[in-house]
């Protein structure tokens, strides 16, 4: 290997530390950099999965237990005076941020401390949450045109978090660069489908259908439950299984539990083995009400899985209607009751989807895929003069 003074150093910063899409992209970016030319470590706040996924691997990570995804003044002040501090102490030519609070923290205090390169992956916009954010958009807004301002580039995920940021005027069209997300194949996750559908009884003719997601506002879960009630009243033969945790975790468990559901709806909360549970589905689901480009549908698509989705952010793009899903309205209990009712009647289009889905997902969003990309970003020679791309 290399010796660390011949190496580019890489700072990656993002907010929190429990493991989602997000933090699985970071992780995927910080494991798979050429390590004989790129030095990479990562900061956020502490006492999650990703922090420990990253040190099994045997990446540095930094605990700034100052970043949290509310706002408060004097919290995000002292992350960018920490953040600050770190990144002059590390001397990192590249700081690359992810998430909205991270984004604009972690960019301030490199632009601050000097660093030559500054980026930032848009994995969704943070205006695009009305519940927590809805009060505050204009204000998210400006923030987000003023830190595109001293960034080198801005990331997005799809090419529909890239035409919202030029419509929100956050940059000019040449700033942004769309990579999309990607994951490595699983094949050995593929040959578990006994284990899921052994722990929730379900029988062969079962049709089971999975929702792996935070339970929150964004994800809708609650949708998903509902049409679950409507389709067991249609006496169709389903299970359904919801893999999460969130604020909304006892709501869900109250809906099951009032509407009578424990024997065909199961909430298996945060599993780390989430990936490999997938093998025991038929259908994957997801509610969103907004998106950037949910690496969960990759996971799906890797496992051979058809996939009713709300035709919301970049889903549209991971999922082509009839060909390995369905694409819905965003919050219709009644279209996403008759896809999953048509899918259950209709077992040789599920398969047929499932089949296409694989191949869409080998074929476009493999991690190798994902990390040329960054890689490229990385050596455009135009961005390494004075920090902008022109």
């Amino acid at each position: 290997m290399s010796d660390d003074r011949e190496r580019v150093g890489v700072l990656h910063i993002i907010t929190l530390s429990s493991w989602g899409g997000a933090q699985q992209v970071c992780h995927d970016i910080a494991t798979h950099m050429d390590k004989r030319r790129y030095l990479t470590e990562v900061a956020c706040a502490g006492g999650g999965e990703l922090v420990e996924r990253l040190r099994e691997r045997g990446v540095v990570v930094h605990e700034v237990n100052s970043l949290g995804r509310n706002i408060s003044v004097l919290r995000d002040l002292r992350a960018v005076v920490e953040l600050c501090r770190l990144i002059r102490k590390g001397r990192y030519s590249i700081v690359h941020c992810h998430s909205s609070k991270a984004g604009m923290a972690g960019r301030l205090a490199a632009w601050l401390a000097g660093t030559p390169r500054r980026y930032f992956t848009a994995h969704g916009w943070g205006f695009y949450n009305a519940q927590e954010y809805g009060h505050m958009r204009r204000l998210l807004i400006l923030s987000e045109r003023l830190c595109a301002r001293i960034s080198t580039k801005v990331v997005c995920v799809s090419e529909s978090v890239r035409r919202d940021g030029v419509k929100e005027r956050i940059a000019k069209e040449g700033k942004f660069v769309v990579i999309r997300n990607g994951l490595a194949p699983d094949n050995a996750a593929r040959t578990k489908r006994d284990f899921l559908r052994n722990m929730i009884g379900a029988r062969g003719g079962d049709t089971v259908f999975g929702m792996v997601a935070r339970l929150a506002y964004p994800k809708d879960p609650l949708l998903f439950l509902g049409a679950a009630r409507r389709v067991r009243e249609a006496h169709c033969g389903a299970k359904f299984v919801l893999m999460g945790a969130g604020p909304l975790y006892a709501e869900c468990e109250e809906f099951v539990k009032v509407e009578g559901l424990e024997e065909s709806v199961f909430l298996l909360g945060f599993r780390g083995d989430a990936r490999e549970l997938l093998a025991g589905l038929d259908v994957f689901v997801l509610c969103s009400r907004f998106e950037g480009l949910p690496v969960t549908i990759i996971e799906a698509m890797f496992s051979g899985l058809p996939v009713i989705a709300g035709n919301v952010g970049g889903i549209g793009e991971l999922v082509e209607h009839r060909r390995n899903g369905f694409l819905i309205s965003p919050n219709d209990v009644d279209e996403l009751t008759e896809a999953m009712i048509e899918i259950i009647k209709n077992p040789s289009d599920r398969v047929r989807m499932g089949r296409e889905s694989r191949e869409m997902a080998v074929a476009y969003y493999t991690v190798d895929r994902m990390i040329a990309g960054y890689q490229s970003l990385y050596e455009d020679e135009e961005c390494q003069t004075d920090g902008v791309c022109r």
